[in-house]
């Protein structure tokens, strides 16, 4: 009984406890039972991003729960990934062996357009999405080599562009 706590509960611990009461000579009892923390929502990150085709993005699904606490939840086999145009982009929603290997939240851009890429808890009501745009692949650098070309008078020199 602590101090100005003024009757009030904190699990600190799962399990089960019995409170009592006592006031003005009577008592009274209550079974409390703390359980794990639940998650309450799902966010996913990054929001709206652009995808150049052919690129590859890792999307994250952080779960918060009950306790405040902020869980990394994208390889959970509780979380389901999909794409709303599969045409567009895909996203995985297979676990590998490890975390390491898993794909699980990796899009693949496939063609210019969008897609909604959702996340959700099965069994719960928790789910987010956001929309991934998929750009047209831009040319990034050019290199000319060899960089510094020289040729006798009469002879030719080959250089090779990289896109």
């Amino acid at each position: 009984n602590a101090p100005d706590s003024k009757g009030e509960l904190e699990g600190l611990a799962k399990g089960t406890a019995v409170i009592t009461a006592t006031a003005m000579g009577r008592s009274a009892t209550a079974n409390v039972t703390v359980r794990d923390a639940a998650p309450t929502a799902i966010e996913i990150t990054p929001v709206a991003p652009e995808l150049a085709v052919g690129g590859e993005l890792r999307f994250v699904a952080m779960a918060t729960y009950s306790d405040g606490s902020r869980v990394d939840a994208t390889y959970s086999p509780h979380v389901e990934w999909s794409s709303s145009d599969t045409s567009v982009a895909t996203v995985s929603n297979v676990n590998g062996a490890s975390v390491q290997s898993s794909d699980k939240g990796r899009a693949v851009a496939l063609k210019e357009g969008s897609t909604t890429i959702s996340v959700r808890v099965p069994g719960l009501t928790l789910t987010d999405s956001t929309v991934l745009s998929v750009v047209p692949l831009a040319l990034t650098a050019i290199e000319v080599t060899p960089l510094d070309p020289s040729a006798g008078k009469g002879s030719t020199e080959s250089s090779r562009r990289d896109y």
